[in-house]
């Protein structure tokens, strides 16, 4: 466990170390990566020191998924070539902030709590944009070489890791009621679909260096 820990934090400060290097060439589309990277980062180092000087971590956490999701509709807004899919995402943010309020409106303790709500909401958003991403991609008449475009990395790695939480969250629930014992080692499956994320964004910032202007 310790193992895998240290080599999640050494994917997302490579991603970091590659953004700087690459500033110059970045375009408006991945700006938003300059600021969900490093928060990813304090976020997670703040857990983790939670466990050490014994503080609540859960608001933290609770406020770095509304974050995160801010940071990416902006990168898929302004990925996004259709207006109507633009509007789709505008209205899908909108009802992520009216379920947010509502819920801890009616739970104001659930935010100091562990919890899911907000993660598997925002989970569901991300996942639409990036199908909305695939969708545009495959209607475009200009033959792109999918490899070399950044986007479909980080479109890949989305996809992976929010469907595969959102498989480990559910199945979570039946082991739990059924086979507590077996439900922590799920934890492990949560740790390989992050590495997986960060080495598929690690290989969508690379390609940004070897490019001038995607869009």
């Amino acid at each position: 466990m310790i193992l895998l820990k240290k080599v999640y934090y050494l994917l997302i400060l490579i991603n970091i170390i590659v953004l700087a290097i690459g500033y110059k060439k970045i375009t408006k589309p991945f700006t938003p990566f300059l600021i969900l990277l490093p928060l990813v980062f304090i976020t997670q180092l703040a857990g983790d020191f939670s466990k050490v000087y014994h503080f609540n971590k859960y608001p933290a956490y609770h406020i770095y998924i509304a974050i995160e999701l801010l940071l990416l509709s902006a990168y898929y807004y302004r990925l996004f070539r259709s207006r109507k899919n633009k509007i789709l995402l505008a209205a899908c943010l909108l009802l992520f902030v009216v379920f947010l309020l509502g819920h801890y409106y009616r739970n104001p303790a659930a935010f100091f709590e562990a919890g899911f709500f907000d993660f598997v909401v925002a989970s569901v958003v991300i996942i639409i944009c990036t199908i909305i991403y695939f969708i545009e991609e495959i209607n475009m008449e200009k033959e792109e070489i999918f490899y070399q475009n950044p986007s479909f990395w980080i479109n890949i790695g989305n996809l992976f890791f929010y469907t595969g939480c959102l498989f480990v969250m559910g199945f979570n629930l039946y082991l739990e009621s059924h086979y507590p014992s077996l439900s922590e080692k799920l934890i492990y499956i949560n740790y390989s679909l992050n590495l997986l994320l960060y080495l598929l964004y690690i290989k969508a910032f690379v390609c940004i260096l070897k490019v001038k202007k995607l869009y």
